[in-house]
Parts: C-alpha cells; structure tokens; sequence
C-alpha cells in the first residue's frame, strides 16, 4: 500500500482561488449584460469573484502582486488568466450584438427590410409595446422564421418594440390568459411602467399560413396606437341601419371590424338631442348615418351643421 500524501501548498491554493475569482467575475458582468438587470445571483457571483481575487491576494501575494504590475509570473498563470480574458471577449462581444438586434438584409426581393409605411408608423411608437409569441418545442424552426421579421421592429423602434417567445406547454396559465390556444401564436400588448404586460391592451396579430409577415404586425400596432382615439357614433333615429344587427341587412360586421381597428363605437339619437337642446359630443370623430328612411327634421339638421 502507497503511503504517498498529497500536499497543497499555500501558493497554489492562492492560485486556485484566483481562477475561481476570475471565473465568477466574468459569469457575472457577461450574466448581468445579458439580462440586463442585476439580480440576486449576478451579486452573488460578483461577491464570489472578489472574494476569490482577496483570498488570491492573501494566499499568494508575492504571484497577485506581479500579475497585476505586469511583472514575470508563472507561466501557467498567465495562461490560464489568457484565457479567461480571451472568453470574456468573446462572451462580452456576443452578448453585446446578440442584444442589438443587428440585422442586415441580403435578398434580392429586400425580404428582410422595413417598409417605409411601416417606418412611419413606428415613429409614433411611445409607450413600450411587447410582441409575444407562443411556441411549443416542436415548433423552433417556426419562431426563428417569425424572429427574423419582428427582430427587426426591436431594430427599428429603438428598443421600444421588445419581443419575447414563451413556451406554452412550460407556461400554460400564461398561454391560457393569452388566449394562445396553438403554437405560433403571436399578440401584440403595451407593457406598463414595471415591465409587465398590460393585459387590457392585448391583441392578436393574425398569421399567415407562410409566418407572420409585415403587414399583419405593422396593421395590428397601427390598431393599438389608435385604440381609445377616435370614437365614431351609430346614428339611431332616423330609421338607419343597426350597427348590432347580424343579418344581411344590418351593420354588425363593419362595427366589429372598426372595434376590432381599435375604435370606439358609440349610439347617437339625433332626433333626441335636438328636442332636448342638446349637442353632438365633442369627442365625436365620426357620425354614421347609415341609410336613414326617415326624412330630418329642422333641429337635427342644424345639429349636423352645427358639427
């Protein structure tokens, strides 16, 4: 039987702690640029590599103090910090182009490239709006298709488009409160002053059996960027058509069509309003008056005139 100990001498466990000290530093500042947040485990790791570099420091002064003048130290030091430096490079370069959202379009057909309805739409993007989508694992080559078109509203928005695709079978009380009832479902959502997504302002981009293309992204945000602006109102009086009748006749489809545009919709008694002196609303935008059989009288058409 071998009687032969090991023995770990003072230097190398000071050399040891410095590798470690330096691998948490590096998890940490790459973690925290990729998240873009400090959390709780990124202060972890951080605290682990500064205490790795003092024990470092405390076990192997002499070895600390050249590394850092830049004076002669052991070879297999150097290396091993050579590489750690070469690792963080590369990790900080790729974390930094992966979080631009760098894009550059190569087809021929400019496939990959923004209108310039679209551009201008975007510049009326405000408040931070999330586009989210919902796909299962045996759907990735579907999301990499739709990210190579929304990444580029993040792109052109400067940041106030943000994107985020979840897993509905990991998250299926998210997907539910979504609606996200089949994998590649896309909506589109303000987001409120903590990040969170403002549920009331939920709505679904429609999708195309080829992906999710730029008309129907572009067409939903121009829908959440009027949605509560404009209000049209249904005249009532004068015999029109209803805007909540369903049958052939009536005007149910063309209302759901403008609420569904993001417009508020409202009933509007013309006849009432001039018998009780009353005016149109100032918040009107619109007044329909869908083939009225009814002829008007004097005060309704001075409220007419008078709008």
């Amino acid at each position: 039987m071998s009687n032969d100990s090991i023995v770990i001498r003072r230097g190398q466990l000071g050399r040891w702690a410095g590798y470690a000290g330096a691998a948490g530093l590096l998890a940490g500042v790459v973690g925290g640029l990729w998240l873009g947040a400090v959390t709780p485990a990124i202060v972890a790791l951080l605290a682990a590599g500064v205490l790795g570099m003092v024990a470092w420091a405390a076990l192997n002064p002499r070895e600390f103090t050249d590394f850092i003048t830049g004076r002669q130290v052991r070879h297999a030091t150097a290396s091993v910090f050579s590489v750690f430096l070469l690792v963080s490079i590369v990790a900080l370069m790729y974390t930094l182009v992966a979080r631009s959202a760098l894009t550059l379009d190569m087809t021929e057909a400019r496939r990959f490239t923004l209108s310039q309805q679209t551009r201008d739409i975007l510049q009326g993007v405000q408040r931070p709006i999330r586009i989210t989508g919902f796909y299962a694992s045996n759907a990735v080559q579907m999301r990499e298709v739709d990210d190579q078109i929304i990444r580029l509203y993040e792109a052109e928005s400067g940041g106030r488009i943000t994107r985020q695709y979840i897993n509905p079978d990991e998250e299926p009380a998210l997907a539910q409160r979504f609606g996200a009832y089949s994998s590649g479902a896309l909506f589109l959502s303000y987001l409120n002053p903590d990040g969170s997504v403002d549920f009331g302002t939920i709505a679904r981009i429609p999708r195309q059996t080829d992906g999710a293309q730029e008309r129907e992204i572009t067409q939903a945000i121009a829908r959440l960027l009027i949605a509560g602006t404009f209000k049209v109102y249904f005249e009532t009086s004068l015999g029109t058509l209803d805007p909540l009748d369903t049958s052939q006749q009536g005007l149910s489809a063309v209302h759901l069509g403008m609420q569904e545009s993001g417009l508020t919709t409202a009933a509007l008694d013309l006849a009432g309003l001039a018998a009780s002196g009353g005016v149109v609303p100032d918040d009107a935008a619109a007044i329909i008056i869908a083939r009225p059989t009814v002829e008007p009288e004097a005060g309704v058409l001075a409220l007419i005139d008078d709008y």
